[in-house]
Formats: C-alpha cells, sequence, structure tokens
C-alpha cells in the first residue's frame, strides 16, 4: 500500500511544483494545497475515505484547479460554434483547406511534447498495448460526410455551420499529471478558443466517459477540435465503450426519426447500456490517475 501512496505524493508534488496553488484558504485555496505529507488535508478530507483515496482525490484536484485556470480565458469565447461558411459543400472546402494548417498546428505541439504524431489511432493504441511510453498526438481524417451528416441531423437541427469536429485531432498522455503541460503546449503553438473548454473529467458524460475538448479557429477561419484524452481513458472507449454508446445513441435516433417518445423499457435499456460504460470508465479512470487499485477496499470512492 505504501509504494501506492508515495507514488502518488511523487506526482502530486510535480504537479504543484510546476502549477503552484494559491496559498490563501478559499474556493480555490487552501482546500486543495494545505495537506499534510499523507495526501489529506482541507475539505478533501471530509470524506470517509483511507489513505489512498485521499492521495488521489488530492491528486485529481490539485490537476483540475491547474487545468481551469490555464483554460479560464477561453470562457469569453462564444457558446456555440458559429463557421464561416453554411452549406455542406462549402464546409469540407473549407475544412480540406484547414486540414494542412491543423496538421502543422499539432505538429507544433508535438514538438513542445516531444510526442509522436500519426493518423491512425488503432495503430497508436496498439503502440499503447506494446508498452510504449510519452504523449502521442493523433492526427484524424476529416469526418466522413455519414457521420456528419448523422450530426447535422441528430444533434444540430440541421444547421451545417454549428459542427466543430470535421477536422480533429487528440493529444494523448499516460497520466492526467501530463494534461495541464498539453494546454500550455496548445497554447504555445498559438490556440484561439472559439468557445469555452469543456473538462469533461470534471464532469463525465452520463456514461462516465471523461476527456477535456476544446475547438480551436484555425488562421482560415475553420473551427477545428482537439481532444485531450490519457491513454487508458481512450483505449477503454475505443475498444469497449464506444459500440455500447453506438446502442444508446441508436435508442433516443430511432424514437425521433418515428416521431414518438421513448419508451419507459427503452429508459431501462439506455439505463443498462451507462453503467456498463460507467464500469468500463471508471476503471480506465483509475489508471489514468497513475495509481494501481489491488485491493477492493480500497476503490476509488469519490469518481462521482
Amino acid at each position: 500500500m505504501e509504494e501506492f501512496l508515495e507514488l502518488g505524493l511523487t506526482m502530486f508534488n510535480r504537479i504543484l511544483k510546476n502549477n503552484p496553488c494559491h496559498e490563501p484558504a478559499g474556493p480555490k485555496g487552501g482546500q486543495f494545497c494545505s495537506g499534510d505529507s499523507k495526501g489529506a488535508g482541507g475539505s478533501l478530507s471530509n470524506p470517509p475515505m483511507g489513505k489512498f483515496a485521499k492521495t488521489a482525490a488530492t491528486l485529481f484536484a490539485a490537476v483540475m484547479l491547474a487545468v481551469n485556470e490555464k483554460t479560464f480565458d477561453s470562457r469569453s469565447a462564444p457558446d456555440v460554434i458559429k463557421q464561416p461558411v453554411t452549406t455542406k459543400e462549402a464546409m469540407y472546402k473549407k475544412a480540406s483547406e484547414a486540414l494542412p494548417l491543423y496538421e502543422k498546428f499539432m505538429g507544433d505541439v508535438a514538438t513542445i511534447l516531444d510526442a509522436t504524431v500519426s493518423h491512425d489511432l488503432m495503430k497508436s493504441l496498439d503502440d499503447v498495448d506494446s508498452g510504449i511510453k510519452g504523449p502521442m498526438v493523433v492526427i484524424a481524417p476529416l469526418k466522413t460526410e455519414e457521420s456528419f451528416m448523422r450530426k447535422v441531423m441528430g444533434e444540430n437541427n440541421g444547421a451545417f455551420d454549428s459542427v466543430g469536429d470535421l477536422v480533429r485531432g487528440m493529444v494523448m498522455v499516460d497520466t492526467i499529471a501530463e494534461l495541464p503541460q498539453v494546454i500550455d503546449a496548445l497554447k504555445s503553438s498559438g490556440a484561439v478558443f472559439a468557445r469555452p473548454v469543456k473538462n469533461r473529467f470534471e464532469k463525465p458524460t452520463p456514461s462516465g466517459y471523461r476527456d477535456i475538448m476544446m475547438n480551436i479557429t484555425l488562421p482560415n477561419g475553420h473551427i477545428a477540435e482537439v481532444q485531450i484524452n490519457t491513454k487508458a481513458m481512450v483505449s477503454a472507449k475505443e475498444r469497449l465503450g464506444h459500440p455500447l454508446y453506438v446502442q444508446e445513441r441508436a435508442i433516443p435516433a430511432a424514437a425521433k426519426m418515428a416521431g414518438r417518445a421513448i419508451t419507459p423499457e427503452e429508459n431501462v435499456r439506455i439505463a443498462e447500456l451507462q453503467k456498463q460504460q460507467n464500469d468500463i470508465y471508471i476503471r480506465a479512470f483509475q489508471q489514468s490517475l497513475g495509481l494501481v487499485v489491488k485491493r477492493e477496499r480500497y476503490k476509488i470512492q469519490w469518481i462521482y
């Protein structure tokens, strides 16, 4: 147990060294910084949890504080995406022009982070499985027309110009302790926030999936997407969680297509699918902390 605690404290101290907390007490102050040598401290010591969970909670709180501070300026951006063009054809033309600009931007990010660059997510995840460490930048191809239209009609009320992930990519890291460093690299590379950053590590989806998602404006005016996540969370999504999400997504889509409300039985099925996804993502989140849970009684209880 002590080795896990020591690993957590080492990571916590590294975060605080690179991202100093506020010293005064308050909502952004002492509750995250005034811990003792065992990882307890401030309001985080209130929940009934053991030393391991306190260390993990303190680590998580420190990272989230740093992430929120580094993305605070994104809150002045518009709440909704508004692309410079409004038709499907114009969107794809603009996106095709934007893709080389995006690749250069992400390449600059990779240079700062000393990261590998790939255009094949599954190959990158195979590299993760083989034990390769370090940041990875993955640049996706343009979104397929089928996927684009599904999003336009299913989520965006038919508005082509509100889709922000026609051009997209991600940065994957080994643990959440590296998230603030990635944000620094994005900003140093000239990221211009197109809307407020979504910190879904702090507020996960109903399925339990977590990431940091941001939209940036490229030099030609096109708005693209950047996801920041841990390798464990991305692997869990791509290999296990996404097929369940596809089933979940299909239920309300079918109801909408039929012009009816979701039935009680369908709501039960949605809840079952979300529970399965949550079980997958909880374990991935624990791995993302860089701490290994070996005993059931030390299971992290503060995740939600």
